[in-house]
């Protein structure tokens, strides 16, 4: 990341003041840095969750995680999303993603009652606080545009809960990644991400054999033994 400023910097520099030079970062040789470990939730823990509903998580809370965990879209595209790109009749969300660039995520009818309650108090403050945007997720105490602090608070603080550490991003990787074991094909899934490459959503992959060799060396009766011994 350095070397590349240095590299623009000194472009900026040759090309502003017309300078018969090369620039000497061209030739620089970079090492890219390895592939961060993507974590996820099983399956299993994500149940758990659910199941704390009304015990420990309140419903907005477990509104916000509903959203990401069946859509896997970023904060940042929660946070802006107007209210004429939720088509609630044939359940689909029009993303406005990285570069502009938009696609449509479809999201289980599992949602349609939140989703419904939401609208009905979104209307009620909207017009409390006499607001005239399109935002589709709104502060309740002002009525404005939520903040993508906010949102993420709702999940660190479910997590807090259920003794787990929550956040939008690890949700949307569990997302990408019980889709992939659950049949899905992988070119689909880039698409539902928002994804420029396939490299990209093919780490999840790299996680699915991990997870699978954490399982084998679990419950398979050889590994058991090893570790016995």
């Amino acid at each position: 990341k350095k070397v590349n400023i240095l590299k623009n910097f000194f472009e900026y520099i040759i090309i502003e003041f017309e300078l018969k030079l090369s620039n000497p970062f061209d030739s620089a040789k970079m090492k890219l840095p390895p592939d961060k470990n993507v974590k996820v939730l099983y399956q299993k823990e994500i149940e758990d969750i659910y199941n704390e509903f009304g015990n420990k998580i309140n419903s907005l809370e477990l509104f916000f995680f509903d959203i990401f965990y069946s859509t896997g879209i970023r904060l940042s595209e929660l946070v802006n999303l107007e209210i004429l790109n939720v088509d609630l009749k044939n359940h689909f969300i029009l993303v406005c993603g990285k570069g502009e660039k938009e696609r449509f995520v479809p999201y289980p009818e599992s949602l349609d009652k939140h989703l419904f309650m939401y609208l009905k108090v979104r209307k009620a403050i909207i017009e409390f606080f006499n607001q005239a945007h399109s935002y589709f997720f709104i502060d309740f105490n002002t009525g404005k545009q939520i903040s993508k602090s906010f949102v993420y608070r709702q999940i660190v603080t479910i997590g807090n809960k259920v003794g787990r550490k929550l956040n939008p991003h690890l949700l949307r990787h569990s997302y990408a990644t019980h889709l992939l074991e659950n049949g899905c094909d992988l070119r689909y899934i880039q698409e539902l991400l928002g994804h420029v490459s396939i490299q990209t959503t093919q780490r999840y992959t790299k996680v699915q054999i991990e997870e699978k060799k954490k399982t084998i060396k679990l419950f398979h009766p050889r590994e058991q033994k090893l570790m016995s011994m």
